[in-house]
């Protein structure tokens, strides 16, 4: 037998269960801030950090979202052929992120041994030098090297590698 209650006794129901609802995920966030957890994973940083590069900057973007696909091809790659077994691969990839400016288009990359090979293009060449500066201040990677050329449609075509 279904006892129908009044609309007010109803809303009132769906505020309390709302507003449960609201403390419980405002409590849980906060259990999240002060856990080991997040202290110590750079994938929970990267997906819920306001002070860095975030998941959802990385996302606004298409771009930034088929580079972050062609990273994680490198990634799963170089695991498979077993060049690599990602440990650190988040930061080496907002490391990497952090590095761009609105210049620089990357079309690859790939792994071999501790080396991440880069390759892209940019619209000249101080846009090109300005991505190597950023990736040398960065200070994640060992060393930071590269070569580039200027196509005949006057982009910069280059590659660099950085050895992790």
């Amino acid at each position: 037998m279904q006892m129908n209650r009044p609309v007010w006794v109803q809303t009132l129901t769906a505020l309390l269960l709302a507003a449960a609802v609201l403390l419980g995920s405002m409590l849980l966030a906060r259990q999240v801030e002060n856990s080991e957890l997040y202290r110590q994973s750079r994938i929970v940083r990267l997906v819920v950090s306001q002070d860095t590069v975030g998941l959802a900057d990385i996302l606004r973007d298409r771009g930034n979202v088929q580079m972050l696909l062609k990273f994680a091809g490198a990634v799963t790659s170089a695991y498979i052929n077993f060049e690599l077994i990602p440990l650190h691969e988040a930061d080496t990839f907002a490391a990497l992120f952090q590095s761009l400016n609105p210049q620089i288009t990357v079309s690859a990359f790939s792994y071999q041994g501790r080396s991440l090979t880069v390759d892209g293009a940019a619209d000249t060449e101080r846009g090109y030098e300005r991505f190597v500066e950023n990736l040398r201040q960065q200070g994640y990677f060992a060393s930071v090297s590269g070569d580039y050329y200027i196509a005949t449609d006057d982009t910069v075509q280059f590659r660099i590698v950085l050895v992790l």
